[in-house]
């Protein structure tokens, strides 16, 4: 089969994602209901969602649903490790599919948002979400784009959260190998395992080999592979 005919044969990011759109949920159960709690540090806030589509996207919450574990019984999913501005942006795309953060000019704020952006990669991850992942991998780089600034106090979080083959850690990583100063270098400002990627990565482009560093304009290098629920 020619190349050519392959990518005929394949259908578009475009189609996927269109087909994605038409698939989504459309209250037929509008009467019934789950709750999420975010009870990081105890907090036990209380966000009530439609259970049609908190399944939609997620097999790990329609199975927990449908169980007869605490989670079936009670219609209750608790969040140990997550609190209220996480889960608020998890519900939020949940029903729109879009992350709409607070637009304040204060690095503090940016700051804020990336690791709640981070914490939420992490979530979906657990939930398998993937496209939800790819958003917000999208907009972490909409953010850092816009400010010129990566976000390094989310550097050891997401290194204690993900493994070796996550997209996440991968664009952290080239995101910070392309635009780092050499003086920011340090095993104080990066985790080591960080530090040793970020070398071999270096290694694999060497000048002689005149292979580029990666940019991070392509996201479907970062992307999750969307299989639909």
């Amino acid at each position: 089969m020619s190349s050519s005919t392959q990518a005929a044969a394949q259908p578009s990011r475009v189609a996927v994602r269109a087909h994605q759109i038409r698939s989504r949920p459309n209250f037929n159960s509008s009467t019934e209901f789950v709750t999420f709690t975010a009870n990081k540090d105890n907090v036990g806030v209380k966000f009530v969602i439609h259970k049609e589509f908190a399944c939609h996207y997620s097999k790990v919450l329609k199975t927990a649903f449908a169980s007869s574990f605490i989670e079936g019984e009670s219609q209750t999913y608790t969040f140990p490790d997550y609190g209220e501005e996480v889960l608020r942006l998890l519900v939020g795309w949940i029903y729109s599919t879009n992350l709409v953060m607070p637009e304040w000019d204060n690095i503090f704020f940016e700051d804020t948002n990336t690791d709640y952006l981070t914490q939420l990669w992490v979530l979906a991850d657990q939930l398998k979400i993937p496209q939800l992942q790819n958003c917000v991998v999208r907009k972490l780089k909409d953010i850092t784009d816009s400010s010129g600034r990566i976000p390094t106090h989310c550097l050891d979080y997401v290194y204690q959260n993900t493994g070796v083959d996550s997209k996440l850690r991968t664009w952290y990583m080239h995101r910070c190998a392309k635009i780092m100063r050499p003086y920011f270098w340090s095993s104080q400002n990066f985790p080591p395992t960080m530090l040793q990627e970020v070398v071999a990565y270096l290694a694999e482009r060497k000048p002689e080999f005149q292979r580029p560093l990666f940019s991070d304009d392509d996201l479907t290098r970062y992307e999750v592979p969307e299989v639909e629920q």
